[in-house]
């Protein structure tokens, strides 16, 4: 068992991997309301998309697709005085000024492919600020693969009394049919393979930081297996799962609510998950959320149930929003006690651990096995009657100094000679869903 455990578990980190400059956004991004305009006489609105702050939305499809079905939604910057309503539009003669403002050659995307829900009509009841959102749906036929389409959104006609900020009165959609990559050329320019599988008796997690690396890289890693017995060579994938940094819970002193803290480049790459996640999961992989503490003395050892539910409920968007595979949890550095902060206890993990099983019952959950965060998760008294293992699908160790030889850790063990670190049993986890060996690997 031992021996099957150090193969089937190996964590190899990709630390410091790029996109662009990182600044964090709170989950909460109130993409719902426009800054209010009391200065001004009329009120402003908006056509929005459910996905970004902007009126630039990224839809990359992938070849084979027919179709793709958007949100979206009329917003106010003040309560309607009374019922309104607006009727989204194609507007292709749009493309041609985008086009030259913007220094692009994008092609237009027929009125034609586009069919609106209710007829494209959105109403704002009086008092309120956003209408409910309509579906509309995009079809892919007679568009080419890997070439770019504007499609640009307005609205028909607009209401009396709201101001018109002809920017804000378009959404411009940008899509894409990539071609699917079904093949790789893992030795030379020339030879051509299909893609291989993974490999099949080792469990390979990545760890992706994506204020330096985009989440492409991960699928750049494979592995030459050779049979000891006739000496004959297999190529394979690596990277089952692939996590992606960095994601915080982050405190609102204001509200007092745990937030779930998105830096701008996980944003960015959420946005555009057409790009940078779909390909991963064609091939296999589990694409999750890495979420850490945000090492303010407050994080998932100190919620109260009222920050637990909300806090639940944000990861719970993102990750349905963008079809992500799941979720992994590291209170990685987190100094708890901190004065004005709740004290640090053994039963808020393993409920936020339970309350992500119970939200998300088909996606992933794993948990990063280090330091005083997860060292009484052998003790079913200690975590509150919650016998963590079971609501988790993976857990594996983080002691992987770059300063130290590889720390193999085996906590179903009795005795522990690869590793001056020990951690007991997480009770109700299998020992093979254990990750015993943790190879640091920096590109």
């Amino acid at each position: 068992m031992k021996k099957n455990l150090i193969i089937h578990f190996i964590l190899v980190l990709l630390l410091k991997i790029g996109v662009t400059g990182c600044t964090e956004e709170s989950i909460s991004m109130n993409a719902d309301r426009m800054p209010d305009e009391t200065a001004m006489d009329n009120i402003a609105g908006a056509l929005r998309n459910t996905t970004t702050l902007t009126n630039k939305a990224f839809l990359e499809l992938t070849e084979g697709d027919e179709s793709a079905t958007e949100e979206i939604f009329y917003s106010l910057s003040q309560s309607a005085g009374s019922r309104l309503t607006v009727t989204a539009v194609v507007n292709e003669k749009l493309v041609e000024d985008y086009n030259e403002e913007n220094n692009s050659k994008l092609n237009t995307l027929p009125a034609g492919n586009v069919q609106f829900e209710n007829g494209g009509v959105l109403s704002i009841d009086a008092g309120e600020q956003k209408s409910a959102k309509i579906k509309f749906t995009i079809s892919t036929a007679g568009l080419n693969t890997d070439t770019p389409y504007l499609l640009p959104l307005t609205m028909e006609e607009i209401p009396a009394g709201v101001k018109v900020d002809t920017k804000k009165q378009v959404l411009y959609y940008i899509v894409n049919i990539r071609k699917r990559i079904t093949t790789c050329y893992p030795n030379n320019q020339y030879e051509q393979i299909d893609m291989p599988p993974m490999l099949p008796d080792a469990f390979v997690v990545f760890y992706v930081n994506t204020s330096t690396y985009q989440p492409l890289i991960a699928d750049v890693y494979g592995i030459q297996k050779i049979n000891q017995i006739d000496y004959t060579q297999a190529l394979h994938n690596i990277g089952s799962i692939v996590n992606l940094r960095i994601v915080t819970m982050d405190y609102e002193s204001a509200t007092g609510r745990a937030l779930l803290n998105l830096s701008s480049d996980i944003r960015d790459v959420l946005e555009k998950a057409d790009k940078f996640i779909r390909p991963l999961q064609e091939h296999g992989r589990k694409v999750c959320l890495s979420i850490e503490n945000g090492n303010k003395g407050f994080g998932f050892c100190n919620l109260n149930d009222m920050q637990l539910a909300d806090f639940v409920q944000q990861v719970k968007n993102v990750v349905e929003l963008y079809r992500l595979d799941g979720i992994n949890l590291w209170d990685k550095v987190s100094t708890y006690n901190k004065e004005g902060m709740f004290a640090m206890n053994t039963v808020s993990y393993p409920k936020l651990i339970k309350a992500l099983r119970d939200a998300l019952p088909e996606k992933l959950l794993t948990v990063v096995d280090k330091g005083e965060a997860t060292e009484y998760f052998y003790d079913v008294n200690r975590c509150g009657g919650i016998e963590v293992g079971k609501y988790i699908d993976y857990a594996w160790h983080a002691y992987d100094s770059g300063k130290e030889v590889v720390q193999i850790i085996e906590p179903w063990d009795a005795e522990h000679p690869y590793s001056e670190y020990t951690r007991k049993p997480i009770i109700g986890l299998a020992p093979e869903c254990y990750g015993s060996l943790v190879i640091p690997l920096y590109p």
